[in-house]
C-alpha cells in the first residue's frame, strides 16, 4: 500500500485529494497546525512550515507528497518559501522522489501579491529536482476542511 503525505490537511483542496488518494487504496497522512484527527487521514501530524518534517518522516514511510500548505500573514512570502523548501529537502532525503506541488495562475516573479511570488518562486525549485507543479486556477467545490 502506497502512503501519501499531503501538507496542510484542513485545506479544502487536502481533503478532496485525501479523499481521491483513499479511494485508489493508498494510505493517506497529513501535516496540521494543530494536533487533532480530520475525516479522510488515516494519521495526521502538527507540524507548522518551518518546523522539521522529520519526526513524521521517522514514523512513515511515505511515497509520494502532495504540497498544499500555505501560510498567509506576517512575512508571508519567507514562511511559505523557507518552509516548503525545508519540506521539499526532508523528504527527498527519506528518499521520497514523488513531489507534487499546488501552484496558483497568479504564480509570477513580479506579481504584486506575495502570494504569487512565492508560488513562483518555489516552481523554480520544485522543477530542477523531478517535482511536479499544478497551477490551479479557480477551485470550486462544495463544503468546507479549513481551519477555523
Amino acid at each position: 500500500m502506497k502512503t501519501v503525505l499531503i501538507t496542510g490537511a484542513n485545506g479544502f483542496i487536502a481533503g478532496l485529494l485525501a479523499a481521491r488518494a483513499k479511494s485508489r487504496g493508498c494510505r493517506v497522512v497529513g501535516t496540521v497546525r494543530r494536533a487533532g484527527a480530520i475525516a479522510g487521514f488515516d494519521a495526521t501530524y502538527p507540524c507548522t512550515l518551518g518546523e522539521s518534517l522529520q519526526p513524521v518522516l521517522e514514523h512513515e514511510r511515505v511515497d509520494a507528497v502532495v504540497h498544499t500548505a500555505y501560510c498567509a500573514g506576517s512575512d508571508e512570502y519567507r514562511v511559505n518559501v523557507d518552509g516548503t523548501t525545508r519540506w521539499l529537502e526532508d523528504t527527498r532525503s527519506h528518499s521520497v522522489s514523488t513531489q507534487i506541488f499546488l501552484s496558483s495562475l497568479s504564480a509570477a516573479s513580479e506579481d504584486a501579491s506575495e502570494y504569487g511570488r512565492a508560488k513562483r518562486e518555489l516552481e523554480t525549485r520544485f522543477l530542477p529536482v523531478g517535482g511536479v507543479v499544478v497551477r490551479l486556477g479557480l477551485v470550486i467545490g462544495a463544503g468546507d476542511f479549513s481551519e477555523e
